[in-house]
């Protein structure tokens, strides 16, 4: 399976669900709030590539159209 997985990071190491557990709920809501933050931006950035994507692929055959109608 693909995709992308967000997961919990302190001092720069990818922390267990045992040790986030033992952070303070404070700390648990901050880093979970950053993390919907992360998937939202994510989500907004691969439905702009998908549509870029698409886009492109509208032109590509476009440009095909005219190019055969011009022969």
């Amino acid at each position: 399976p693909g995709g992308f997985a967000f997961a919990p990071v302190r001092g720069g190491e990818v922390i267990t669900p045992e040790q986030f557990a033992q952070l303070s709920e404070d700390e648990q809501r901050r880093i979970q709030k950053s993390i919907e933050s992360a998937q939202a931006r994510l989500a907004e950035i691969l439905r702009r590539v998908l549509e870029w994507a698409r886009e492109a692929r509208e032109r590509v055959k476009d440009a095909s159209r005219a190019r055969i109608g011009s022969v």
